[in-house]
């Protein structure tokens, strides 16, 4: 349960007439939840006078225990009311500014259901006339859709893998294979998913092992299907660079897949989503390229095509099955005219008899 803590007027003296702080309104109580880095509320502090004060001073009616770090000249946020009863947020004076819905700012007019940033810490601010809407906006559908990914896109992604398989079966492939293909498939996703709700679980409360199933899900079919798609241009326009260098585009697909994982899901900083990213999918490409290297002697990936393609793909110097027969009869005859003459005197037929 979410923890609700009233907070105490500091001991003053009586103030005077002129200093008295104002008061809500006998119907207006404000809230102010500090929340982890999915909007999940961490506690909810009960506020009936204004102005409230939020900082790492204890001197503040909410004292926040932040990182300091990037902000070590931030000090305090003012919440007031104004005669028509629309709170806003400001920053003292000398303060640095804070995160806003738009930016840094030094003032923000309250939105009940957008949170700031101050001292590393999320704020959201609300009073008890705030009813949820019960037409949810994007933002908020969105996880829910997200969590039910995962029954459409974990399928898709076995489906995908057993229908490479099945498009390149030239030897008639038993059924065991196509469901130890999928079952592989099945575990190496939850490998992935896995690893990255242990990260989502170190930035927050919250693992959404279910959204990271679905978005790798996702990432594997896209993977899957470029590389066909790449390979099957390769044999439509003859061009066996566009199969080479494939890889090339698969690392793009592979650093985009985990800036998603780290800055949607995981809701990791933007540089350290963007570093990571860039980590990873280079990695893999030079990954790729070192192997190729070693096996070639340069970067192009040393690939012979075995899956079956319709001929009807060949756009690029298609021949017809009777004219490709023709040619290697041209072609033998050719090759039986070129043979030498054997030389008058000598016998070569214990030659001709190996």
């Amino acid at each position: 349960m979410d923890e609700v803590t009233r907070a105490s007027p500091i001991e003053s003296p009586p103030p005077t007439e002129a200093s008295e702080l104002p008061v809500a309104s006998p119907d207006t109580i404000v809230f102010v939840e500090l929340l982890d880095k999915h909007d999940g509320v961490l506690s909810r502090h009960r506020f009936t006078r204004f102005p409230i004060t939020l900082g790492s001073a204890y001197s503040n009616d909410l004292i926040l225990d932040g990182d300091m770090g990037a902000q070590s000249s931030w000090a305090a946020l003012r919440i007031e009311s104004d005669e028509h009863g629309a709170l806003s947020v400001a920053t003292f004076e000398n303060d640095a500014n804070f995160w806003a819905p738009g930016g840094l700012t030094r003032r923000w007019i309250v939105d009940p259901d957008e949170a700031i940033i101050a001292a590393g810490q999320r704020i959201r601010i609300r009073t008890n006339r705030y009813v949820p809407s019960s037409m949810a906006k994007p933002s908020s559908a969105l996880p829910r859709a997200a969590s039910l990914a995962w029954l459409w896109a974990l399928p898709l992604a076995i489906a995908t893998f057993v229908a490479t398989i099945w498009l390149g079966d030239i030897d008639g492939t038993k059924f065991v294979t196509y469901v130890s293909s999928g079952l592989g498939v099945l575990m190496l996703l939850a490998l992935w998913a896995g690893i990255w709700a242990l990260v989502s679980r170190l930035t927050g409360r919250s693992t959404h092992f279910l959204i990271h199933l679905a978005l790798g899900a996702l990432t594997f079919v896209a993977v899957t299907a470029v590389d066909y798609v790449m390979d099957t241009a390769a044999f439509a326009f003859n061009w066996p660079v566009i199969q080479r260098y494939d890889y090339l585009l698969l690392g793009v697909i592979i650093g985009l897949a985990v800036w998603c994982h780290g800055r949607w899901v995981s809701r990791i900083g933007r540089g350290t989503a963007l570093t990571s990213a860039l980590v990873v999918g280079a990695a893999m490409v030079a990954t790729q390229a070192a192997g190729f290297y070693a096996l070639r002697g340069n970067v192009a990936a040393a690939q012979t095509m075995v899956e079956l393609r319709p001929p009807a793909f060949r756009l690029a110097q298609s021949v017809s099955m009777d004219d490709f027969f023709s040619d290697i009869a041209a072609l033998k005859g050719l090759a039986e005219q070129s043979k030498p003459e054997k030389p008058d005197g000598l016998d070569f037929s214990s030659y001709d008899s190996e």
